[in-house]
């Protein structure tokens, strides 16, 4: 895959402003990187015309920050400090509901925005009307902003990239089984994020999620490999790409166990989700009971086959809770 820098590629400086942008910014414990982050959104050659920054309890010095940036921000910033831990999804909820420009860009607080993302991420909706999103290409750094020569579509296995709307079923069933598209490159189109947000199901990332309901619901996404982000890799991030991915690192039994019951509990909330919210009004989308179900076979043949200990026991315990609450 090419490194070729953005700034090196034909993007031009200025756009017509067809149409309002929104960030949604979730914080936690963020002094660390976020003055990087924040101060990327000035550079933008298209500023955006709403920044929603929603805090999820910080204890450093987060909150402090976001007050002295929206005090002197050029465009518009709305603070949301909440008053209970949400987590990480249900905080981005949020900050999505509270945005109103016409497209949403989301945005992590440790990472590092080029200059013309913003404007090339709009561009890219702007052209593709049936799009629900678009994402970019992002190149890897370092806790301390140093390049892993390395970019997230190499990682992602997104080489070269897929034009997400009317997948081929191999590929529905992989993307409910793995997110490929990570939401700090993500811009999405808010008049089809209420069929997404109904809530978004605890299991679930809300990225992951996101991508997902655009697949189901039949809205492409396109795909930039500009590097028009840069995503830092550390110790304390919360979600996302982990640092041992670059690395082969043996997995417990106990860990991979957990992992295949986190996405059992996914299929079966996606599962009620399609019944219940999307059927109804989109009959035609019932062949992803075949996709999640494929999916779910899948599951079990690796459970079976890895032997893991303890796993039948802990299968039964949350079966039993799931037809308990049914």
């Amino acid at each position: 895959m090419s490194r070729e820098s953005p700034a090196e590629s034909s993007v031009a400086t200025t756009s017509a402003k067809t149409s309002t942008i929104s960030i949604a910014m979730c914080t936690y414990n963020g002094e660390q990187f976020l003055k990087e982050q924040i101060e990327s959104f000035l550079n933008q050659s298209r500023l955006p015309d709403q920044l929603v920054i929603c805090d999820d309890g910080s204890t450093d010095a987060t909150r402090s920050c976001l007050k002295e940036f929206a005090r002197t921000s050029p465009f518009p910033v709305e603070l949301r400090f909440n008053t209970r831990t949400l987590g990480v999804t249900r905080n981005f909820e949020q900050a999505l509901i509270l945005c109103t420009g016409d497209y949403v860009a989301l945005c992590d607080q440790d990472d590092r925005w080029h200059p013309a993302k913003l404007q090339r991420l709009a561009e890219l909706l702007d052209a593709n009307r049936n799009a629900g999103f678009a994402c970019t290409n992002a190149e890897l750094i370092d806790k301390r902003g140093r390049s892993l020569n390395r970019t997230l579509w190499e990682i992602q296995r997104l080489n070269p990239p897929t034009l997400y709307g009317q997948l081929p079923f191999e590929r529905r069933d992989y993307l409910v089984r793995s997110n490929c598209v990570t939401g700090a490159t993500m811009m999405l189109r808010r008049d089809r994020l209420w069929q997404c947000l109904a809530p978004i199901p605890p299991s679930w990332i809300h990225d992951h999620w996101l991508v997902v309901l655009c697949e189901i619901l039949n809205y492409k996404g396109c795909m930039c490999p500009e590097l028009l982000t840069q995503y830092r890799l550390h110790p304390g991030q919360t979600i996302g790409v982990n640092p041992r991915t670059l690395f082969r690192k043996r997995v417990s039994a106990t860990e991979k166990s957990r992992k295949f019951l986190q996405r059992e509990e996914r299929y079966r909330d996606l599962l009620f989700h399609l019944e219940h919210r999307i059927l109804p009004v989109i009959p035609e989308a019932f062949f992803w009971n075949e996709v999640i179900h494929e999916a779910q076979r899948k599951l079990m043949n690796r459970i079976e086959a890895a032997k893991l200990p303890w796993w039948q026991r802990e299968w039964n315990r949350m079966m039993g809770g799931i037809r308990r609450v049914a």
